[in-house]
Formats: structure tokens, sequence, C-alpha cells
């Protein structure tokens, strides 16, 4: 609606001397939420060495991811997901010293055999070129959602993306993913989960099939801005409104919000050249 960027000031981090991954397979989603849930809510840093992302599948994407493997050249670097694995997470471990990075290892596998995870099914890597290889998997999963739209668009040009961010800081992965599960299985809808556990985000991606089934899952996204407005709506201003959820976000706000966002136009933007077309009109 408004903002201009005039100068960035950058700072450089310091490349950590050790990095490693390890994904962690469950065949029970719940425990792979549950174990997601533990590992946000626990300390791990260990002279300097600590957790630097948590990312969290469920066999909803593995399936998607499937289906397109053959043409995503960067699946092929990596082992197939077993069919009867129902969660997946990923940890990814940044440090200096390879003993301290080993040690928060060593805490993950013994808390992720607590929620019956596997540690002879783990996927494990270390150094830069093999975490690129796991970091290409986590971006195919996205990309997965973006082929199964092209497809269904392709028979109905009307159906657009359906998916939202929900912010966890407030309630656990396992809590939400419980509540919008409900609903989808109401509507008999499915969709899939990608869990930025460790910024605290829940990516959700309503899979429709037909344009009646979009028609349904946008009606759900309408439904949980009135059922969760302070969550929901929280989730939607942080990464973006978009045109295509305005009318979701008018669910989340009262008159008087729409109407200080006109203020602030005004104030800031009095000729209206800032991005023509996206303000929000009651």
């Amino acid at each position: 609606m408004y903002g201009v960027i005039t100068e960035l000031t950058l700072r450089l981090i310091p490349k950590p001397g050790e990095i490693w991954g390890i994904g962690f397979f469950f065949e029970d989603r719940e425990d792979g939420m549950s174990f997601s849930d533990q590992l946000k809510a626990t300390y791990f840093e260990v002279q300097g060495a600590d957790i630097a992302a948590i990312e969290y599948l469920d066999d909803t994407i593995f399936n998607a991811l499937e289906m397109h493997k053959n043409n995503m050249t960067r699946l092929k670097q990596l082992p197939d997901v077993a069919a009867h694995i129902a969660a997946m997470v990923y940890v990814e471990i940044h440090g200096d010293q390879e003993e301290a990075v080993e040690e928060i290892a060593e805490a993950l596998m013994v808390i992720g055999s607590s929620f019956n995870g596997d540690p002879d099914q783990t996927w494990a890597f270390s150094g830069e070129p093999e975490i690129d290889k796991m970091r290409n998997f986590l971006h195919a999963a996205a990309e997965t959602v973006i082929l199964h739209l092209e497809e269904v668009r392709s028979e109905d040009p009307r159906i657009t993306k359906l998916g939202i961010d929900i912010s966890l800081e407030d309630d656990g992965l396992k809590t939400w993913v419980s509540r919008i599960e409900k609903t989808l299985q109401t509507e008999n809808l499915k969709a899939g989960y990608l869990g930025h556990i460790g910024s605290g985000c829940l990516h959700i991606d309503i899979l429709p099939e037909s344009y009646a089934e979009f028609v349904k899952g946008r009606a759900l996204f309408e439904t949980w801005a009135e059922r969760f407005p302070v969550s929901l709506g929280n989730a939607i201003t942080s990464y973006g409104i978009g045109k295509l959820k305005k009318s979701i976000f008018l669910k989340t706000v009262s008159k008087a919000d729409i109407e200080a966002l006109h203020q602030l136009k005004k104030q800031l933007d009095k000729h209206n050249l800032w991005n023509p077309d996206n303000m929000i009109e009651v």
C-alpha cells in the first residue's frame, strides 16, 4: 500500500566453521509435530553452537514430490522418502567447534527417539555442499505446490493459490494443525503443511483438484479468519496480504483500523504514487 526504500545498510554475519543437518522421519504425523514443538521449546546453545533452522514437512508434500521428482533434478541427489513416513523434521546446526555441534546433534537424536523417531532412518549432512542438497529438497517441496496449481489451472484458470501463514508464537504446531485439519476433513479437502518452526511460522497450502474444491477452500480461509482473527490476522499482515486476500484481511480488522491505514497513506503518499490499486477499501 505504501513504502519506498531509499537506502539499505547490510551487516555481514561470519560464516560458521561447522554446518550440520539432520532429517528426522516419523511414521505418525503427531510424533513429528510434538518433536517440532519440543525443539522450539528447548535451549540448545553449546559454546556458541546453536540450532539455525527447524523445518517441518508432512506426507502430503512427500506425495507431491514423488509425483514430480522426474521433472526436478535436485531431488535425484537424495534418497526417496519411504511410503510409510508421515512427517519429516529437518534441523540445521551452526557452530565453530565440531565438538559443540556434535553435542547438540546427540541431544537431538535422544529427543527424536523419545518421539518414536528411528535413528537408523535419519538423514545426516555436514559441510555446505551436502547441506545444499537438503536445502534444495526443501525448496523443491515448496515448488510442488506451484506445480500442482499449474496443473489444475490448466483445466480451470479461475483457480488461484490457496496459501496462508500462521504464527506459532502463541500456540504450537500440533495445536494449529489439529484445529485446521478438523475443518479440512469436514470439507473433504487436503492441504500440505510446511512449518518454518525456527522462525515460528506454519505455511498451509490447500490443494484443490477442481474449481468446486477451490471455492470450498476459499470459504474455509474466510472461516479461519473469523474464528482465529488475532493469530491469522497477524500472519497475513506479516507475510503480505496480496490482492487475493483482501476480503479475508477485512474479516480480521475493524473499520477503524482500515481508516487508520487510509490516513497513514494520505500522510506518506499525498499524490498516491506508491503501489497504485493496492489500497484496501471497506
